[in-house]
This record gives structure tokens, sequence and C-alpha cells, in this order.
């Protein structure tokens, strides 16, 4: 197969694209699905988001725009090969057409830059995380007709809690107002990655149903959903053929282990209250406005998108 990156293979017009809030699991559910054999996990976040803000005015404003955004230029793994992919994404600024174009070659160019990946991939899958939930995915759905999306939701006050440790971890703390935009951030994308759970090219993943010890029901059904054959090796995280390590605000890990119940531990008692009260606020805010209010309780929330995703 030549190493031009365009005309690209027919399976990189069959995408998959996770979504949802910022530590939710996407980098988990992502390095699940690595190892499977009819897929090709792009490495990183796919930037979606930033590359569809400002439509470009010609083909150097286009180039420069992805390379930006391109969060492989850096990416470095002893199974990758970083020099061959710069020189492929060049030439693949050159020639691509549009937007859809640009992403199909970076499917490909990636997969060619990969000492270990599926050798006949039916599709392949990348992630992507918070921003405006509909120009991202009316653009993913614009762009591709086929495409598929994966959304993945967690409880709010624990994904605000991983951001607060992580802030914590690195020295830094997280003042109100921060925690403010973090909750409110996450909610508005949750609950808008809820009110299109039910549509047919979506699939519904919870975080705690995906960390559970009976996970393995939930990716047999996932493995359904994406139209391939469910195999052992989506039940423990991988990259390039090997056992990944997924960092968590608590622990790194090559395991997938059960989180913490208590969304509370090892936060201060104002940030406590503070995340209480906004909580209570927006998470009924946002259930009102999505025409969602019986599930504003997560718990009967988590249940619904589960029996979504049994159905699928």
């Amino acid at each position: 197969m030549s190493e031009h990156p365009n005309p690209t293979p027919s399976w990189t017009a069959r995408p998959v694209l996770i979504y949802g809030p910022h530590k939710s699991g996407s980098t988990l559910l992502q390095r699940l699905l690595d190892g499977h054999s009819s897929i090709w996990c792009y490495p990183m976040e796919l930037k979606l988001k930033f590359m569809t803000l400002t439509p470009p005015a010609s083909r150097l404003d286009a180039a420069v725009a992805n390379q930006k955004f391109c969060q492989l230029q850096g990416f470095m793994h002893e199974k990758w090969d970083r020099e061959k992919f710069l020189r492929l994404q060049k030439e693949l600024n050159e020639t691509c057409m549009g937007l859809g174009g640009y992403i199909q070659g970076m499917a490909w160019v990636s997969w060619q830059c990969a000492a270990v990946a599926p050798r006949q991939p039916q599709m392949w899958l990348a992630k992507e995380v918070g921003g405006r939930t509909g120009p991202v995915l009316n653009a993913w759905r614009h762009l591709f007709y086929d495409g598929k999306v994966v959304f993945i939701l967690r409880h709010p006050l624990h994904v605000v809690r991983s951001i607060v440790l992580l802030r914590l971890r690195t020295g830094k703390s997280m003042s109100l107002h921060r925690t403010y935009r973090a909750l409110n951030d996450t909610l508005r994308v949750t609950w808008d990655c809820v009110g299109r759970a039910t549509e047919p090219w979506a699939f519904p993943v919870v975080y705690e149903k995906l960390t559970s010890p009976d996970k393995q029901d939930l990716m047999q059904r996932l493995c359904d959903f994406l139209g391939i054959t469910f195999e052992p090796v989506v039940l423990a995280p991988t990259l390039f053929g090997e056992k990944a390590v997924v960092g968590t605000s608590s622990k790194q890990t090559t395991e997938v282990f059960k989180p913490e119940k208590e969304w509370k531990k090892g936060l201060g008692l104002v940030h406590i209250l503070w995340m209480t009260l906004v909580y209570q606020v927006l998470n009924c805010r946002y259930a009102f406005k999505a025409g969602k209010w019986k599930w504003r309780n997560y718990k009967a929330l988590s249940a619904e998108l589960n029996r979504l995703a049994g159905e699928k």
C-alpha cells in the first residue's frame, strides 16, 4: 500500500467518536477498545471542537489550524514512528480536500505510523471531551454519515472531584469559581448527551457500569452496536498491543478498578459544601431544560442509560 495519504481506504469513512465531559472515563474506554482487531484507535484526542470554531479562508489557514490542534505531533511511544508521521502529515496538509478529508487522512496516517496496528481494520475510533456538544456532534454527523458516537457519562460530582484532586496532586489549588465552571460544563455536556442517547447512531456508557465486575456484558453490547465481534482483549486497557497505564486523580494502573463510592473523599469542607449547593441548583436546571426531570437523580439517570444501552 502506498504511503501517500490520499485516497484513504474505505474503513476511514466509518469512524466512532467517544464523547463526554472531561474526566468522565473517555481515555479508559478508548484504551479498552484499542486492542480490538477490527478497530484502529487514534492515539490522542481529536480536538474537533477547535477545528470547527472558525472556517479557514484558505488551504494555508486550514493547515495552520490543523497543525495547531494536532496532539500527535508531540506524541512519543516506542512503537510510534514520529518522524514518519510528521512527513505524512505534511503531505496530507498539501493534498487533503476539506475537514472531513483531513480527519480521514489523519486516521490513515496515524495507522501507518504505528508498529502494532490491526492489519485490516473495519473502522477507527477517536475521542473528544467537553466543548459545545451541539456543534461537535453536528459537525461529526455532517462529516461522517456512517459515523457513530459512544457517550461516556459519570456522576458529575465524581468528575469534578477528579479535576480538583488532579490539580492538588500537581501542586495547584482550585478556586470556587473554577469549581463552579467545572460543574457547569460537566452538567451541560452530560444532559446534552442524555438528550441524544436515544438516537440510533448513539450508544450510552455509564462509567460506574464500565468499572464494575460485570462490565463484560456492557462491552459485549457495545461491540454488537459497533457491528464487531466481542474479543476478551476489550476488558483491559491497552495501547499498541501492550497493557496501558490509565491515569486517574488517585492512582496509575493498568487494571480497571472500582472508583471511590464517596465523592467527598479527599476534599476540604468548603469545596464539599460549595459543590453540593451548586450541583443541586445546576442539575435541576439542566434536567428540566432537557425535559428529563424524572431522571435528575443520578441513580435514576444511570439506570435509564443502562437500560437504553441494553436495547441497542
